[in-house]
């Protein structure tokens, strides 16, 4: 090799090298579809991907708690449904008893029934969880024991004794400006009237019209309220899903922009990586022909 070709044959060498690293970083790209597996080789939008894998990854929480608490929402529902049904079936007895020729006695055991399945209904748990007891969810909130919920009689005031939870409502946030509150209490004014008016007939002595009247008017209140409380349930249920649809639709830009940062086109890598190989291949011949230049090829 002569002095005036060792310029050219490094030149060579040093474009080898150069082509045998874009050569790998293209192989590297085919074999996993991704620009790059450091934030430096994605053209600057690295703080765009962090901030989009954070969104995802929030979104990802508030779906999950959402989901949660819709299904806590839809159990509490179905136990609310339940309560209602009862109220109804109670009213209808209290409505077709007659003072002077109905059994007393059937009347009041069929309270007392009701009430203890009153109890049991209020005190349904969901993944663990006791649904009428605030946030007091490891607590049955509901008792009716002779201490903890003695027999009343008419006229009788509001008391909500049998109660064990505590008042706070339940709530989930389900994205970065929006908290919904859900649930409802044992001692909610519509059961405690429900509540009252089954402990009013199961436990009068004798059981007068005056008690029926009360327990009358207690059913037909507790009856407005648990729809209402039915109602607000649906709503709450509504504004979550609805925020949880939202959140999916967030999922899914941001999975799409975070592909289109981190992706390659797979074709187009293709391609370039032939072409580079191409390159790289023409590059060594050149370089092997240097190498076997000597003083006698050019005497």
């Amino acid at each position: 090799m002569r002095v005036s070709t060792f310029g050219q044959y490094t030149t060579l060498v040093q474009h080898m090298t150069r082509l045998e690293g874009t050569v790998a970083e293209a192989q590297i790209q085919q074999a996993s579809q991704l620009k790059s597996s450091r934030f430096s080789g994605l053209d600057g939008q690295a703080a765009t991907l962090l901030d989009l894998e954070g969104d995802l990854s929030r979104s990802a929480t508030y779906i999950a708690n959402g989901e949660a608490a819709v299904s806590r929402i839809n159990a509490t529902y179905s136990a609310l449904q339940s309560v209602s049904d009862l109220a109804t079936s109670f009213r209808t007895s209290l409505t077709a008893f007659n003072t002077v020729t109905g059994d007393a006695g059937t009347l009041q055991q069929t309270a007392q029934g009701m009430l203890e399945d009153l109890a049991a209904t209020l005190n349904q748990r969901s993944a663990g969880q006791y649904l009428f007891a605030g946030s007091a969810t490891n607590t049955a909130p509901v008792r009716i024991d002779s201490a903890s919920y003695p027999a009343l009689s008419s006229p009788s005031s509001a008391t909500t004794s049998y109660y064990q939870g505590d008042a706070t409502r339940p709530s989930v946030r389900v994205s970065d400006t929006l908290t919904v509150s859900y649930g409802i209490t044992a001692a909610d004014p519509s059961l405690e009237a429900l509540m009252r008016a089954l402990n009013l007939v199961a436990s009068a002595s004798p059981l007068d019209e005056s008690t029926l009247t009360e327990a009358g008017g207690l059913v037909e209140s507790a009856g407005t309220g648990i729809a209402t409380g039915l109602e607000t349930l649906s709503a709450a249920a509504s504004q979550i899903q609805d925020t949880l649809d939202r959140q999916t639709d967030l999922q899914l830009y941001a999975e799409s922009w975070i592909e289109d940062i981190k992706g390659v086109d797979v074709a187009e890598v293709q391609t370039r990586l032939s072409t580079l190989e191409t390159s790289l291949e023409a590059t060594m011949q050149a370089i092997a022909t240097f190498q076997k230049l000597s003083l006698g090829d050019y005497l």
